[in-house]
């Protein structure tokens, strides 16, 4: 994309002036509208970074925003998004990709169908590329590639290519790595495709590359365990913590994970587990989702998803007590609590 711009301005005023002017034209013509987001990606990443003007997070979004509620978007919303995608696709630019990843997800956080039409254009593999490859050159873009492909990730099945493409240590938020471990245990459970079942040996068998990092090198990454169970500590909102205790049934039913985490660690997560059990009100669920079978549940937000998120702690619960340090004799912790908790529900 040609960066090149005959915009110059010397104070703030004018930045968001001239901004306005070019989100503002109007633009007939699908030849028009591409001059006028070349000249908007021009203009705002020359400045990015920059003291006077875009120097912050909330600048940038400011300039998304003003693209997103311009005439010209509103009037021409699903080009605008794909040829902003196509950028995302080609571009190699630190600050247009800057502006270019913001602007997505911004767009997709209002429009959810942003994000499916990213996954149809084949953007997972490119965000994984860009992550790679921008993880030590700008850290505000990394964060924000990250977020993208969370948000990317969170709402739609991905395929197994998409998936095959990863690597154990792409994604460094622990949430990334919650819903690439949710993808994963879809598509174990997936029906396999038709051209799977003619040949076979067509496809090569998919690993869940979360749980083979922490089965291979788990002591490696105990404060990845440990943040686990400070997120679901702390967490009230129903998708997160399922996508928490969906990684924990894992790691609770793998042997080679049985005793990834420290026992005191353990003793924790038997207290959060205790906690929400009696917290949770599972009586009044019109909503509940069905059972995914991969060791959790889908439910809906809002109101309803307690009695599945109930089903899903006692999940947990039990390969926690059975297969752990904690089954050992004399590390039956809280034995008493639990026992009162299962004969209350």
């Amino acid at each position: 994309m040609d960066t090149d711009t005959s915009h110059t301005v010397d104070n703030e005023q004018k930045f968001w002036d001239e901004l306005d002017g070019i989100v503002s034209a109007r633009c007939g013509t699908h030849e028009l509208i591409d001059d006028a987001l070349r000249s908007y990606l021009a203009f705002t990443s020359t400045y990015i970074n920059e003291e006077e003007y875009l120097h912050s997070e909330y600048d940038i979004a400011r300039c998304c925003y003003r693209l997103l509620e311009s005439a010209l978007f509103q009037a021409n919303q699903e080009y605008v998004r794909r040829q902003i995608v196509y950028g995302l696709l080609q571009e190699d630019d630190a600050s247009v990709l800057h502006l270019i990843a913001a602007f997505l997800l911004y767009a997709g956080r209002a429009v959810e169908a942003t994000f499916e039409m990213m996954h149809t254009e084949g953007s997972f593999p490119r965000l994984v590329e860009l992550i790679q490859a921008r993880r030590d050159d700008d850290l505000g873009l990394h964060r924000l590639l990250i977020e993208l492909l969370y948000e990317m990730s969170r709402i739609q099945p991905l395929t197994w290519e998409d998936l095959a493409s990863t690597h154990s240590n792409d994604a460094s938020l622990n949430h990334v790595k919650l819903v690439l471990n949710e993808q994963y245990m879809c598509l174990a459970h997936a029906p396999p495709p038709p051209s799977a079942s003619e040949d076979p040996n067509a496809r090569p068998r998919l690993t869940n590359r979360i749980l083979k990092l922490l089965s291979s090198h788990g002591s490696d990454y105990r404060t990845f365990g440990e943040n686990l169970i400070l997120l679901l500590n702390r967490e009230s909102g129903l998708s997160p913590q399922l996508l928490i205790l969906k990684l924990l049934y894992l790691l609770f039913t793998t042997p080679s994970t049985y005793e990834y985490f420290y026992t005191n660690d353990l003793h924790v997560l038997v207290d959060v587990i205790i906690r929400n059990l009696l917290d949770l009100d599972p009586g009044s669920d019109e909503d509940d989702g069905p059972e995914d079978g991969g060791g959790g549940v889908k439910a809906s937000e809002g109101g309803g998803g307690q009695r599945a998120l109930s089903h899903t702690y006692l999940r947990v619960l039990c390969p926690l007590l059975r297969n752990t340090q904690l089954a050992r004799e004399g590390n039956h912790y809280k034995k008493e609590e639990v026992r009162k908790v299962l004969h209350l529900l």
